[in-house]
């Protein structure tokens, strides 16, 4: 792999990543801090 390849997929992880972190954090707030029932979404979607 190049470069240019490797620092394209740094982009698309970094976007993922910010993905995946707006979702967890709306998840939070819409269960107000219902980190069991959120364990328990997360074990059901891996």
């Amino acid at each position: 792999m190049n470069k240019k390849g490797i620092g394209w997929q740094f982009i698309v992880w970094m976007i993922i990543g910010l993905l995946v972190l707006g979702l967890l954090i709306y998840i939070t707030v819409k269960s107000k801090g219902s980190f069991i029932e959120w364990g328990q979404t997360l074990k059901d979607t891996i």
